[in-house]
């Protein structure tokens, strides 16, 4: 009776490990693992985030192995939200596009990444895709544009 208890608790440990790993090893940053490694990292993304009132993760989704990080910091006396939008690729930070405007809408299956209307992308008028980031993303007409800030380079591990 014991063996058997023992037998079903450890089944249940791994498939629990499993679940909570499954991202790691399909090479996925979900918006968790991303604040973890900024974290980690003492990344500048965070610079100063003791001061925030909020700060949030947003995953968008991914692609071939990239995953869409949105970054959102409120900050100061009127509560003014500072957005980031950063580019994993198995497990580590390729780039980012910071202080932008407004987040995406969505990530399209076929990997476009999609502004809301009022904040359409006007860059070189191509699309912004998560196979290619723009040198320079510019939305509509709020200015300055957002230049992409190629990571140095750190330790790329996944958080656990």
């Amino acid at each position: 009776m014991h063996r058997i208890h023992y037998i079903c608790r450890l089944l249940l440990t791994v498939s629990l490990f499993l679940m909570m790993t499954l991202p790691i090893f399909a090479d996925v940053m979900t918006a968790k693992q991303a604040e973890l490694w900024l974290i980690q990292q003492q990344h500048d993304l965070l610079a100063d985030s003791e001061q925030d009132h909020v700060v949030s993760y947003y995953y968008f989704g991914s692609q071939q192995q990239r995953s869409l990080i949105g970054l959102e910091r409120v900050r100061g006396d009127h509560y003014q939200s500072q957005f980031s939008l950063m580019i994993f690729e198995q497990g580590r930070l390729l780039g980012f596009y910071p202080s932008l405007p407004s987040l995406p809408l969505a990530l399209s299956a076929d990997g476009v990444i999609h502004f809301p209307q009022r904040f359409a992308q006007v860059t070189d008028g191509l699309p912004l895709t998560l196979a290619a980031p723009a040198d320079v993303l510019c939305l509509a007409e709020f200015r300055p544009c957002a230049n992409w800030q190629q990571e140095r380079t750190r330790q790329h591990t996944l958080p656990h």
